[in-house]
């Protein structure tokens, strides 16, 4: 466990905070991360364990000066960290925030587009600032309902304002009326094709894509229509609506029905085995009973916090919204997603 301490509390939004915290000399080489990774913050509700993923919203911290991770929490209900955020937390608190992770992160490369939605600008938002500080150009289509909801506007501003000739953003507003058509509703697969007309982004731009699932779906049918090479689309969700599991998930409960299954992980250098019963919800509900170490946060299948690679056997997920087609056929799941299809499984968490 690592308590951070809250340096820094700044209102976004009405519904929304920055949290500010700074890094201790010992634990700096730890939290080092790249523009586009998360934290995981770990609290107790209501006597059991919770984790929220958060990502980064400023440029990581170099070796001069304070260390400290900037995170931006919106309150989406009562009993949330969101709502600690927003009306209990103080300065001088102490959080437990595990280090970074993510590999949402910004490319090498001079161009780049982020296509964003709400909170989806918070790690986008990172990039921004670390490729306009090297000297790429950079693109920022960001939706939101009003223009009261918009987060990071005072900060979207100073960073037209230091790079106006390599920074352009589009902010599209689907509760307010906008002089421009064009910006006027959601950044959907109806209205991406004209935003991306309007910035007229080059052939090996790299595109960021955040948000609601049906957004990053839709540009990316956008973009693939458009000729956009697929390594060159980065995309991470939020959210992810609910939809039914694959045929292939049933046929995990017949496998567990017939005893309970040899799981080997390999984590942190060291090997440990166990059985998974009937009981555990998911390969990863198995492993923390042995391994409470193992890194996991959403349990939906959204950040691949818990990616690992089969070793051994075979497992069918649920969902798997983290995972790129290559890394599925290197051997990629998720552990929070997963269930076994064979008596053994060996997952590989430092591959």
């Amino acid at each position: 466990m690592t308590l951070l301490p809250v340096v820094g509390l700044d209102r976004l939004t009405d519904d929304a905070v920055r949290v500010v915290f700074e890094v201790p000399a010992e634990a700096r080489g730890g939290y080092r991360y790249l523009p586009g990774q998360h934290v995981t913050v770990r609290l107790e509700l209501d006597g059991v364990e919770a984790r929220r993923a958060y990502s980064l919203c400023a440029a990581p911290y170099g070796d001069a000066g304070r260390a400290t991770l900037s995170i931006a929490v919106k309150e989406l209900g009562p009993g949330g960290f969101g709502q600690i955020a927003s009306s209990k937390l103080a300065v001088g608190d102490r959080v437990d925030v595990l280090p970074p992770a993510g590999r949402f992160v910004l490319q090498e490369g001079d161009e780049h587009v982020g296509i964003v939605a709400g909170s989806g600008v918070t790690p986008v938002l990172a990039m921004a600032e670390v490729a306009l500080a090297r000297g790429d150009r950079f693109t920022l289509i960001y939706g939101n309902r009003t223009a009261s909801s918009v987060m990071f506007l005072e900060e979207l501003a100073d960073l037209k304002d230091r790079y106006a000739e390599r920074l352009m953003v589009l902010h599209v507003l689907s509760r307010e009326p906008r002089e421009a058509p064009l910006l006027t509703g959601r950044v959907d697969a109806e209205r991406l094709p004209g935003l991306l007309d309007a910035v007229s982004p080059g052939p090996d731009a790299h595109y960021y894509l955040c948000g609601p699932m049906a957004m990053v779906d839709g540009a990316k049918a956008v973009l693939a229509e458009r000729g956009v090479q697929r390594g060159h689309v980065h995309f991470e969700l939020f959210h992810a609506e609910d939809a039914p599991p694959p045929a292939a998930y049933a046929e995990t409960a017949k496998v567990l029905a017939e005893g309970d299954v040899d799981v080997t992980v390999t984590l942190g250098g060291r090997r440990t085995q166990l059985a998974m019963s009937q009981d555990d919800d998911s390969v990863l509900a198995a492993v923390l009973k042995a391994r409470p170490d193992t890194p996991y946060s959403c349990t939906g299948g959204v950040c691949g916090t818990c990616r690992a690679k089969i070793v051994r056997g075979e497992v069918a997920m649920a969902h798997d919204y983290a995972l790129e087609p290559e890394e599925k056929a290197e051997g990629f799941v998720l552990a929070c997603q997963s269930r076994p299809l064979t008596p053994a499984v060996e997952l590989d968490f430092d591959a």
